[in-house]
């Protein structure tokens, strides 16, 4: 196997000066978003549906409980999306409820990750602006991958990395070994989205197609994006046995790009007329005119993956990453907050089992990451207190830009008054 140079793992402080909000930040948007009345009539409309059939008619008591859930994480200081989803997962996951209590707790739960979904993707629109400005503060990332392709293991949602590959010419590999097309729905044959796709059973190095050698970027989506699904029948209900995303290739600039990942907003199925509505997923029309139906790759909440290192259906990229941290020189974590375990436990694993494996922190606080306190020996662990920009320029120029950092303090300072006007205008 050929040896892997270097790697980048990136959380979302990695995108943040480049538009993208923060966790604490989506979470505002949330419970900014349910306000009494919203969630009010939100919860009215849900209890006249039954999507599971008249013979599983929806439960008022779980939604009830659901909605005293949601007031309950809205009146604590620490607001977080994500565990209140785990929280409403866990409710899934006992045992001691009805099938009528379960099946409505989960209708509810796809309805919520739809709502946060789609404020992902809306992100990228309200705030591309950010990104065109604040792009030149990222103009070394492509001197920092040097000649040789870069790994980046992304955390992330969002389209950064996307953006910055083509605005700066860089090949990307998401790895994908064929092509696929899909029309705008079964009434437009002529329109279509072109995705690149990889069988899950096929997630490994020796049998995906990513970039070998010369400067590129190979990028692994751990928690999936607005731009990557699956499809097909797979032993795990909830993930597609062929994973897809957007192809990039008619993209010149970062714009071009999400204008393509915006047309995923019109895709649609329709059946008498009708459009078929489904949660969690896209109802589209194959090239056949045979309905499929694209799965959101997006993971969130408490339970993203088990909790046990063994391979399991649907965790193909964990092994996928396994084999590639195994392979690795270097490691650059820059903008992760160490939150999840199973990302956290690999990193482990590799740094025992990879005795050549160094890693680099990139933080901009003081926080002492103990995971990685039994390698600080032999400079296997390094920290480095900086934003991501300020970073770049360190590690390319060998030197702080005073001024860059100044600008970038100056328009952190008025993120909050950006944050504000979205949701006075989007989210009321």
């Amino acid at each position: 196997m050929v040896k892997i140079r270097k790697g980048l793992l990136i959380g979302a402080g990695f995108s943040y000066d480049l538009g993208i909000p923060l966790a604490n930040d989506v979470s505002k948007d949330f419970f900014f978003f349910y306000n009494n009345t919203r969630l009010k009539d939100h919860i009215n409309s849900w209890s006249k549906h039954e999507p599971y059939g008249e013979d599983n008619p929806t439960d008022s008591k779980a939604l009830f409980d659901i909605a005293e859930l949601f007031k309950k994480h809205k009146c604590n200081n620490s607001l977080n999306y994500e565990e209140f989803l785990k929280d409403i997962e866990d409710i899934i996951r006992s045992h001691d409820i009805s099938k009528e209590y379960r099946l409505t707790c989960e209708y509810t739960r796809g309805k919520i990750l739809d709502i946060i979904s789609y404020l992902f993707y809306a992100y990228h629109i309200h705030y591309f602006p950010i990104y065109h400005l604040n792009k030149h503060f990222y103009k070394d990332f492509s001197k920092f991958i040097g000649e040789d392709p870069l790994w980046v293991i992304s955390l992330n949602h969002d389209l950064i990395i996307e953006f910055l590959c083509i605005d700066n010419k860089i090949p990307l590999s998401f790895g994908s070994v064929s092509k696929v097309k899909f029309p705008i729905s079964n009434l437009n044959f002529e329109n279509t989205l072109e995705f690149g796709s990889v069988d899950r059973k096929d997630l490994s190095l020796e049998n995906m197609n990513f970039i070998k050698s010369g400067k590129g970027v190979n990028l692994i989506k751990l928690h999936g994006a607005i731009n990557e699904f699956s499809y097909g029948d797979f032993d795990n209900i909830e993930e597609g046995k062929t994973i897809i995303q957007l192809d990039i290739k008619n993209s010149d600039t970062a714009l071009d790009y999400l204008k393509i990942v915006s047309k995923k907003t019109e895709m649609k199925y329709f059946f008498n007329g009708l459009k078929i509505n489904t949660l969690n997923e896209l109802s589209v029309s194959g090239m056949d005119g045979e309905i499929q139906f694209l799965r959101n790759s997006i993971k969130m909440g408490g339970h993203k993956f088990s909790k046990t290192v063994n391979p399991k259906p649907g965790e193909e990229k964990l092994a996928l990453i396994d084999q590639i941290l195994d392979n690795l020189d270097e490691i650059i974590v820059v903008g992760y907050s160490f939150c999840d375990e199973h990302v956290n436990i690999r990193l482990y694993n590799a740094m025992v089992r990879n005795e050549n494996l160094k890693v680099w922190i990139v933080d901009p606080s003081d926080s002492k990451i103990k995971l990685f306190e039994p390698f600080e020996y032999d400079l296997r662990v390094r920290k480095v207190k900086a934003s991501t920009p300020e970073w770049l320029r360190y590690i390319t120029a060998g030197n702080w830009d005073i001024e860059n950092r100044q600008n970038l303090d100056e328009f952190r300072k008025i993120r909050p008054i950006i944050y504000e006007e979205f949701r006075n205008k989007h989210l009321k």
